[in-house]
């Protein structure tokens, strides 16, 4: 994924986005928009094209699995990679989101070595699959 990449951050809780945020930025990308619910980030999905989504797998309301089943039912959303930002891996909840078409997924704490990792890994399975 280039730099330049549009990545829409998804998270209810302020610290972690910021946390997140940094992260992003040390790993050298600038253009991250962030919303802190399931409906803000579908409303930014519409104005906006992103490269690359990070949800929260527990966001209040519309689960962050649930919002993954909504960005893959829209046509024009329904290929953007989406990596699943969660403190557990249940086994029931990953099967449910390998289901729904997720991309991949990270465990609460990561550093920045462990997120550029994960993106580079969704871009090497995408461009294989291309």
């Amino acid at each position: 994924m280039r730099q330049s990449s549009r990545i829409l951050l998804v998270d209810d809780h302020p610290g972690v986005r910021r946390m997140i945020c940094s992260l992003l930025q040390e790993a050298g990308y600038q253009q991250i928009d962030e919303a802190a619910e399931a409906q803000g980030a579908l409303k930014l999905l519409e104005t906006k094209p992103y490269d690359l989504v990070l949800i929260d797998a527990e966001l209040p309301g519309i689960s962050g699995i649930d919002l993954l089943k909504v960005i893959r039912g829209d046509a024009r959303t329904q290929m953007l990679p989406v990596l699943l930002v969660t403190a557990q891996a249940g086994r029931e909840q990953m099967i449910e989101a390998a289901k729904a078409g997720l991309n991949g997924y990270i465990l609460k704490p990561f550093g920045v070595e462990d997120l550029k990792a994960r993106i580079g890994r969704i871009q090497t399975r995408l461009a294989t699959a291309a």
